[in-house]
């Protein structure tokens, strides 16, 4: 799917979520033709060097994880946005870990590890010359949470945390048309 005038498609879940996402951004996770196989190896061996320190012994049934390229502003490169796709990182509703990683010779250097995360959106603010972003979970049919990062020179860090909830407070069989949108707790 393409949204017109954002940028790249979607190829996740929550669509709804990423029309009705307050402020621009670019959703991403759709296929990237900007990286390169050599690119994507090095990732994927960096995703299995993580499942084997995050599930020792499990035969983790590896799927290729969902990579997209984002061009830093300023200082130049690219960083590289990594959603798991594996039975070790991943959960049965599709929240994933997530890394956010910058080339550093034949290896990377981590800005960003989050889990519970369904879907990324790249926000059109730049901070240092990295995107804001906008990561969001799926909590239940009707909500998610939804945590804005900001590059701070070093790392990416949360700066804020809203809930998003679909479901009437009144009544619990109606289904709002946008979301009741309130601070994580």
């Amino acid at each position: 799917m393409q949204l017109a005038g954002v940028g790249r498609g979607v190829a996740l879940t929550g669509i709804v979520q990423l029309l009705a996402s307050p402020g621009p951004f670019y959703p991403v996770f759709a296929r990237d033709p900007a990286v390169s196989k050599p690119e994507a190896d090095l990732i994927e061996r960096f995703v299995a060097d993580a499942g084997a320190k995050s599930c020792p012994g499990m035969n983790v049934k590896a799927r290729p994880s969902q990579i997209t390229k984002v061009a830093l502003k300023g200082e130049g490169g690219s960083e590289f946005l990594v959603r798991t796709q594996d039975d070790c990182h991943c959960s049965p509703t599709g929240n994933c870990t997530f890394w956010v990683l910058v080339p550093r010779g034949n290896a990377y250097r981590t800005l960003l590890t989050a889990g519970r995360v369904q879907g990324v959106n790249v926000m059109q603010s730049i901070n240092q010359g990295y995107p804001d972003l906008e990561l969001f979970g799926h909590d239940s049919a009707f909500e998610s949470t939804h945590w804005t990062y900001r590059f701070d020179g070093k790392r990416y860090r949360r700066t804020k945390c809203v809930q998003w909830n679909y479901q009437d407070e009144r009544d619990s069989e109606k289904i709002l048309r946008e979301p009741r949108i309130t601070p994580c707790s």
